[in-house]
């Protein structure tokens, strides 16, 4: 039927011109794995996003500082040089504790503030007392903070005079941490009942504790108030402060060191917009990283694209791949369609192992230059995924893989009439030979014509064409019935 033969030609056009760009991508690709192509492309686009280009004047910009960050550098590091994507949470959380870190002490003026509020708030002059003693932590704990919270506690207390017995002979200034197992010791020295012993202790622990020192203030809060209505009152007073604290630290540094208006402004702007809360303010930085990176994703795209595209110019001409040359030999040779169609039907089919798809379950990575898709996890939360691989892709394969896939698809086109048939004379090749004049600059141009639509077909990628290679199957198939 007329109508076949047509769509066969297709099939072994599109053959062509899907093994040709796998093998331009095959090539791209396993230089990309060896140079960390993708990678160093990502910390590039970060750097401008946080306007940090590490010049010698300036080797510890926001985004040194960002991929210095253990909790970066272990996501980053893969079996071939650094992985290629950042999860927007992570930068978010980092780029926050960076700015904000949770152990810095509180400057004296807020702790102030703080206690003032907490003496509007709280009417009863014990509570008042106590958690003021408690906000005290915000800055250095000193050994004159525990005692005065303990001696809040055991006021009523039989045990009170013991317990302020391990306080003699230290210097009330005293740091905490640096006198931690003598007050232990003396502790244990004094045979407290279990529950008093670690319940002081608990104390102790929760003043010398590294980390974030608000949540050490709230830990002290629930362990000294047994009234669930005042723990809750405080605690709520705490964690207001604490979030405005917080993000107004984390909107000035961060504007002290994005020294680009533009990118300051659009930043700023953002976070004002959120609603005071961290959690608010790190979901606006999240939402900013990743239109950030959808535009690093489109640079490092186009990037690929003018590659592809010189890559193909290269196989094209090297391989003799005329789709004029190719259209005319298709539509005149029916043993050659025919095993065109076996071919074509083997890739269609997956039979060959090595273009099989192949997919890791747990991949999460969003890498620039990869479209995705958003999909809805157990756990409620977007994450991005690959898509499902086709026997084009490359991204998570090894270099071994990439080049083996390389060789299949140059090992089919051997079954079609590529190549050049060069004898050691321009004027012995196929299309040249026995012409002269304009039959010969007209046969060049029709030569020039058929590399330039192989190469146009090949810069769109072989997923493309694999793609269409699976339909145009499916609609001779039907049209066969």
């Amino acid at each position: 039927m007329f109508g076949i033969e047509i769509i066969e030609v297709a099939l072994g056009l599109a053959l062509v011109y899907f093994a040709v760009s796998t093998i331009c991508s095959g090539i791209y690709e396993a230089f990309a794995q060896l140079t960390d192509k993708r990678s160093k492309h990502l910390e590039d686009g970060i750097r401008k996003f946080l306007n940090d280009e590490a010049t010698s004047s300036n080797p510890s910009g926001l985004a040194t500082a960002l991929y210095s960050n253990p909790e970066i550098w272990s996501r980053l590091e893969g079996k071939i040089g650094k992985k290629d994507w950042i999860e927007a949470s992570k930068f978010s959380g980092v780029l926050f504790d960076i700015l904000v870190p949770k152990d810095e002490a509180q400057e004296s003026d807020f702790v102030k503030n703080l206690k003032s509020e907490i003496n509007k708030t709280m009417t009863d002059p014990g509570i008042q007392k106590t958690l003021n003693r408690i906000v005290g932590v915000l800055e250095t704990p000193i050994v004159g903070t525990l005692k005065g919270i303990l001696e809040d506690y055991y006021k009523d207390s039989p045990l009170a005079g013991q317990i302020m017995e391990i306080f003699q002979g230290i210097d009330p200034a005293t740091q905490c941490k640096d006198c931690y197992d003598e007050l232990l010791g003396r502790l244990r020295a004094l045979n407290l009942p279990d529950g008093e012993f670690a319940a002081a202790k608990e104390t102790l622990d929760a003043l010398v504790r590294e980390g974030d020192k608000f949540a050490n203030v709230k830990e002290l809060i629930r362990l000294r108030f047994s009234n669930d209505k005042i723990e809750e009152a405080a605690l709520n007073l705490v964690s207001k402060w604490e979030e405005s604290e917080k993000i107004i630290k984390f909107r000035t540094r961060l504007a002290d060191r994005l020294r680009d208006n533009k990118i300051q402004k659009t930043l700023l702007a953002k976070i004002d917009a959120a609603e005071g809360k961290i959690a608010d303010v790190r979901k606006t930085m999240e939402s900013v990283f990743d239109e950030a990176m959808g535009d690093v994703g489109k640079w490092y795209r186009a990037n690929v694209r003018m590659v592809i595209l010189v890559l193909s110019v290269i196989i094209t001409v090297g391989f003799n791949v005329d789709t004029l040359e190719l259209g005319r030999e298709l539509w005149n040779d029916n043993d050659l369609r025919a095993a065109t169609l076996v071919t074509v039907q083997q890739v269609v089919e997956k039979k060959s192992e090595v273009w099989s798809p192949k997919q890791d379950p747990n991949a999460v990575e969003t890498a620039p230059g990869v479209e995705v898709a958003e999909a809805d996890t157990s756990g409620g939360q977007t994450v991005s995924e690959l898509p499902e691989p086709t026997p084009a892709d490359t991204s998570g394969k090894s270099i071994g893989e990439i080049l083996q896939e390389a060789q299949v698809a140059v090992d089919k086109m051997e079954t079609l009439p590529v190549g050049w048939n060069f004898n050691g004379n321009f004027w012995d090749l196929n299309f040249s030979k026995g012409k002269t004049g304009n039959k010969l600059w007209a046969s060049i141009l029709l030569k020039i014509l058929g590399f330039v639509m192989t190469i146009a077909a090949a810069s769109l990628g072989a997923p493309f064409w694999y793609n269409l290679l699976k339909s145009l199957t499916s609609l001779k198939d039907k049209i066969a019935k």
